[in-house]
This record gives structure tokens, sequence and C-alpha cells, in this order.
């Protein structure tokens, strides 16, 4: 259970970042073996694998399935990459096209690696031969936070706009993404407030063209902070070049797949358990990662819970119990998912409903609402927030993937936080953790 937040957030500013030696890419023989082994040889799928694949991959069953389903996944990782590698020197923008298929797989299907050491090589080589130089005005000084897009809902993007408000200077945005569009409102007023400016890329000429066009505009900056997803291999290309400015990038999504760490000076960590997956899985030393804590502000409670309840028009009586977070972080393969865990707290207390911001009413929610008479509301996403934490007596984190924004903004609203935390710690980033919280939570014993 959760009482309270971390204090102020100190991202790391310009003088944390000083440019590091450039990292020497791995051997291209050594592509099929996970970069924390010596030597060449292919690497066996262990059961160690195929827990990392099956938990944060969400197929939570484990078992010689989960090892013959993180084969194939890794086999047809491996494919993608070889398509790539023979179009190499031919048809390079073909090339990273292949290359980032091979990342959005990788991403969506654990293959049991947290790196593919030979796609950051691939990347590498193809942005320091083929990006071209591209004519374009740079955004200027101070830091330039690079997304692949932002999002209205989410933690993803609302961390970023922190970010830019705790660190008082210039900050500008670039998306990399061709139907990234306009940033959202909440970025845009963040990005406005510093005196800073936000831009596409993205020019309509390809990946490499993306590249360079990134290149130009960050050329000027005090330091670049990917944000970036974890498919995106733009920042890859862009920064493959020894000099310019330092580049940091945010592990944002450090349950699976990245690309592009290679080309980062620093990697920030929001937690401990990610720390953990980036020096023992990822291979990055530890004087390499930034461990910060995610930005959460002190809220302005405007509404009373009487008054938020009847803004949702829900009974003053009811027990509300309040969860956000997209459909994705809910689902659990059938072992042991959130509807598992909440179904026999409503049975048990006809006047407890389920409130759930984020997920549509459908599969699992739609059938514990049946279940349950109605009392599961899943109402899709939602901007105001507050008045939910306002309403809410509990707040339960989603499983089976954590949603650490959520929770904390939840705890800052002084609401009593429940998480869930696997068997003897099994796979640590399915934990919900942050810098600043130990001594504040409790976790239940045998007895």
């Amino acid at each position: 259970m959760v009482t309270g937040v971390p204090g102020a957030f100190a991202g790391p500013g310009p003088a944390d970042v000083p440019r590091m030696a450039t990292v020497r890419p791995v051997a291209r023989s050594d592509r099929r073996a996970p970069h924390w082994l010596a030597g060449d040889q292919e690497a066996p799928i262990d059961h160690g694998d195929a827990v990392a694949s099956d938990q944060l991959g969400l197929h939570l069953s484990l078992g010689p399935a989960s090892v013959a389903r993180t084969t194939t996944y890794r086999a047809r990782v491996d494919g993608l990459l070889d398509r790539a590698m023979a179009l190499v020197g031919q048809d390079d923008e073909e090339a990273v096209r292949w290359a980032r298929v091979a990342a959005d797989v990788a991403w969506h299907h654990h293959t049991g690696r947290f790196v593919t050491p030979f796609l950051e090589e691939l990347l590498i080589d193809v942005g320091r031969s083929a990006v071209p130089s591209v004519d374009l005005p740079s955004v200027g000084g101070g830091i330039v936070h690079v997304l692949t897009e932002g999002y209205a809902t989410g933690g993803h993007t609302r961390l970023v706009a922190r970010w830019i408000d705790a660190q008082g200077s210039v900050a500008h945005v670039v998306h990399t993404s061709p139907g990234a569009g306009r940033i959202p409102e909440l970025l845009a007023d963040s990005v406005a407030r510093s005196g800073g400016s936000s831009i596409g890329a993205d020019g309509g000429g390809g990946l490499l063209h993306t590249a360079g066009r990134l290149r130009s505009l960050v050329v000027d900056a005090e330091a670049v902070v990917l944000h970036t997803h974890p498919w995106d291999v733009v920042p890859s290309l862009a920064f493959a070049h020894d000099g310019g400015p330092p580049v940091v990038m945010v592990a944002h999504t450090d349950n699976v797949h990245l690309v592009g760490h290679e080309i980062a000076d620093r990697l920030v960590t929001l937690r401990r358990a990610a720390t953990e997956v980036a020096t023992t899985r990822r291979g990055i030393p530890p004087e390499r990662i930034v461990e910060v804590p995610i930005p959460v502000p002190d809220p302005e409670r405007e509404l009373s819970q009487a008054q938020a309840r009847a803004e949702l028009g829900l009974d003053d009586d009811l027990e509300m119990i309040l969860t956000v977070g997209p459909y994705y972080k809910y689902i659990g393969d059938g072992v042991i998912d959130f509807v598992d865990l909440v179904e026999p707290i409503l049975r048990d207390r006809p006047r407890a409903v389920l409130v759930a911001v984020g997920p549509p009413l459908h599969g699992r929610f739609e059938e514990l609402h049946q279940m349950t008479g109605g009392r599961v509301i899943a109402c899709g996403p939602r901007l105001d927030l507050a008045t939910f934490f306002a309403a809410a007596d509990v707040y339960v984190e989603s499983h089976a993937i954590t949603g650490i924004t959520a929770t904390l903004e939840a705890a800052s609203h002084g609401l009593p936080v429940v998480t869930f935390t696997p068997p003897d710690r099994l796979v640590p980033v399915l934990d919900s953790d942050s810098p600043g919280l130990d001594g504040l939570s409790r976790h239940p014993t045998p007895e």
C-alpha cells in the first residue's frame, strides 16, 4: 500500500550528460547471441528467457510451450534482420524499413532479448553511410525532446510535459512519425511556457531523410532527450555519427525490447527494476545510467468526493475502486489477470463498484460487468482524471502490466493504492516501484 510519493522531480540537466566516447558496435558474428554472453555461438533459449518472453510479452503460462513460442519469435526477428542486411548498400532505405519491422516484432512479441546488437550495428552503419545532409534550420539552443508521437492521455506524454515544466529552460519538441500531426495540448502548453517550439522531423522523404532532418534540427541543441517508441529507428540513424549534442534516452518502456541505446550517452531509467534490466539484460554499464523519479506534481483538489461523484453520476454510499490504464495492461492471457484479482472483492462487497478509466467495456471487463449486475464501469480514455481520483475510495493498479504514472498520481491525491507483486518477484519489471517509495509500501506476508 502506497502512502506517499517522491519529492520534487530533479531530472538530469545538461551538466549530467557529458559526451561519452563512441560505443563500439558488437561484431556481426554475434548477432544471434544475447550481448551479455561471450562468444559467437548460437544462444540457447533457456527458462529465464521464456519467463521474460511470456510474462513481459503478456503470455503468462510457463513451460515447454513458452520456450517454443520464444524460439519462434526470435527466429522471426533474425529472419527480418537477415533480409535487412542483404539490402544494405543496395537499397538502404528498404534495409532500414525492414529493420524497423524487426524492431516492431521484437517489441510486440518478446524474444527473451531486451536488445539485439546486430540491429543496433546495422542502424549505426547505415546512419553513418547513407543518411543525407538536409539543409534545414535548427530549432536553436535549449533541450530538445524527441518523441515518435505524443498522446492526449497516458503517462508517456505527461512525463515529457512535466519534465519540460521542471527543467526551467527553453525546450523544443520534435516528433519523428509521419502521422504524428500536432502535439497534444498539454505538451504544447509546456513547450510554449518554456519559450520553445515544436516541429515534425518527417518530411515525406522516407526514414533516411527523416533522420537527416532530425540531425539538422538539433545540431545547436544543448542536449537531446529521446522519448521514442521501442521500434523507432530514426534516432539511431540520425545520431550514428560522432559529435553533436549529448543524447539521453529515456527507458519509458522498460519491460520490452529496446532499439537505440547504442547511440545514447546516458540511459534514464524511471525505477530500480528498469535499472536492473538495463545492466543485466541490455548490457549497459552502470555509469551510463541515471535513475530518476517520474515527475508527479502536487494535485490541486478542486472537488470534494461528493461533488466528484455527483459529476460522474455515482451514489455517495458506493465503495468506489478506481483503476487507470489502457486495455492491454489488464490482459493476463488466461492465467491470472486484473479481473481475476478484483472479482472476489466485488463478489464479497455488494456496494463496491469498479471504475476503469482507459479500457472500453469489452472482453473481460464486459464479462465482469455482466457477472456483477453492472457494477463495473469501463469508460475508455478520459482527460478529467482529477475528478475520478477525487471520487474514489481506493486505487488498484493495472495488471499484468504496471501503470506507474497513474499509480503515483493516485497516491498524490491521498488514495490508498493496491498493487500486485508476482510470487517471489520472478520478473521484477512486473512490480510497481519508483525512486523515493522505499519504506512507503507494505508487502503481504504468507502469514
